[in-house]
């Protein structure tokens, strides 16, 4: 992992765009086979340990309670439901893909846009039950104010992190989730998450030295010691996805809160490391529903 990046210079955007697409060094794809066989082996051991039925989702929260309490693991699951803070990612998502695709000038009259359809759409047979757009419609006015007031703070934020004419073609802004579910532990799933995946620039030649998938990731609060488990936990779900397809090269966490970075150079050193951190999250989860289950059973 490089060290984080000076908070100094100026302008940032520039420089982080600079730092994700910078040529790639070094082979992709080294020990990808190796690390997917012993995660797979590894989860399909441990996933007899989860109760009939249930599932379990490896991200970046699991990952990072697993460092900070190992046997406590995250608090029960609650349902999930629509709230300012839940809603503005997938708004503020949408809001920067349309000013990346010039629809809008401003992150602001983007989000009003998104805002706009999504309820539109909650009217017609696009509109489902338990929808953003079915929430946002039901919301009185005051209510769907201060939802698009958090999500125009998030998507100014990701707009203004990166220099998006310097990004290369094929650039893409959110999309859908990463998702790998262990062939042999299909009730264990990997996701990895990235607000854009982009490509690296050309290298000077030689083996490994093209451009290679890059992915940058906007996180909340400032880097901790889980931080560099976290940014590698997308790129190793998406070396397990595409298994053939060519190595990320790097992913770049940007802490806009802090107005910190991290730029966690991808290997296949640095893949095992995740891969070991996912199995030790896992088990940790695993033992302290133990623990707590026997404790309510007193």
């Amino acid at each position: 992992m490089r060290p984080v990046l000076s908070p100094m210079r100026l302008p940032k955007a520039r420089t982080l765009t600079e730092a994700l697409t910078a040529p790639a060094d070094g082979p992709g794809g080294e020990l990808v086979p190796a690390v997917a066989v012993r995660l797979t082996e590894a989860l399909g051991r441990l996933e007899n340990q989860l109760p009939g039925g249930d599932r379990l989702r490896v991200d970046e929260y699991l990952l990072a309670t697993a460092v900070e309490d190992p046997r406590a693991g995250p608090p029960p699951s609650e349902p999930f439901r629509w709230s300012a803070r839940t809603a503005r990612r997938s708004i503020g998502i949408a809001a920067v893909r349309a000013c990346h695709h010039g629809l809008h000038r401003t992150p602001a009259e983007a989000v009003a846009g998104v805002l706009e359809q999504l309820v539109e759409d909650s009217r017609g047979e696009a509109g489902r039950g338990g929808s953003l757009g079915r929430w946002l419609a039901g919301l009185p006015t005051g209510a769907r104010a201060a939802v698009q007031a958090e999500a125009v703070t998030w998507a100014t934020r990701l707009h203004v992190s990166l220099d998006w004419g310097a990004l290369p073609h094929g650039t893409v802004v959110g999309g859908r989730d990463q998702w790998w579910d262990c062939p042999w532990a299909r009730r264990i799933g990997l996701r990895g998450r990235a607000e854009v995946r982009t490509w690296t620039a050309d290298g000077t030649g030689g083996p490994g030295t093209g451009r290679r998938p890059a992915l940058f990731c906007l996180r909340p609060g400032m880097p901790g010691p889980t931080s560099r488990t976290e940014l590698a936990l997308p790129a190793l779900v998406s070396s397990l996805v595409v298994p053939a397809g060519a190595l990320p090269a790097r992913v770049v966490g940007w802490w806009p809160s802090c107005g910190r970075a991290v730029v966690l150079e991808v290997d296949g050193e640095v893949l095992a490391r995740a891969a070991a951190s996912v199995v030790a999250a896992v088990t940790g989860h695993l033992d302290g529903r133990s623990v707590r289950e026997a404790a309510v059973s007193r």
